[in-house]
């Protein structure tokens, strides 16, 4: 399977998941496991509504085929996001590519739901034209962006990211 790349001065780490810049990042950060085990699937919506009206939404930009400015951006391996929920429903672990969602539009209420869709899974309805299956990319922002790889602080953009194609062998016992 393929995994992604992810560099930033603080620490270099493969991905098997996703990759996130901003407000998915500082939700990491910020949320507790008791408030994870005693809220389930809805922790991190819950926890990102109370987050929307903290948070300092600022420019991330995103250089790969194009040039991409927004105020969150996931780059994903495959299809779940957070285990359960689903946000790029073209990704695919053995295509050769990561699938780029650029959230730029900063309205609360559009984050609100696409807050919420993600416990639905039908997140990708809120982000079309923002959507780029590509190889790699560099993210960077002039203020201070954590940054996470399958939940896990790697530290703050910038940050470079490639897929690496069948990077990972996995053997299934039938």
């Amino acid at each position: 399977m393929d995994l992604g790349y992810a560099e930033t001065k603080q620490e270099g780490r493969y991905f098997s998941m996703m990759l996130g810049v901003g407000f998915d990042a500082s939700l990491i950060k910020k949320i507790s496991s008791k408030f994870k085990k005693r809220w389930g699937r809805f922790a991190y919506p819950l926890a990102g509504i109370k987050q929307l009206f903290k948070y300092e939404w600022n420019s991330i930009h995103v250089k790969h085929k194009t040039h991409s400015v927004g105020y969150f951006v996931i780059m994903s391996n495959s299809k779940s996001y957070g285990g359960e929920y689903q946000i790029a429903d073209k990704a695919n672990t053995t295509d050769g590519l990561l699938d780029l969602v650029v959230i730029n539009r900063h309205n609360w209420w559009k984050i609100i739901k696409i807050l919420f869709s993600l416990s639905s899974g039908k997140i990708n309805k809120f982000l079309k034209g923002e959507y780029y299956q590509i190889k790699e990319a560099h993210i960077y922002s002039r203020k201070k962006m954590l940054v996470q790889v399958d939940g896990e602080l790697i530290g703050t953009a910038p940050v470079n990211v490639k897929i690496v194609p069948k990077a990972l062998s996995i053997m299934v016992n039938k």
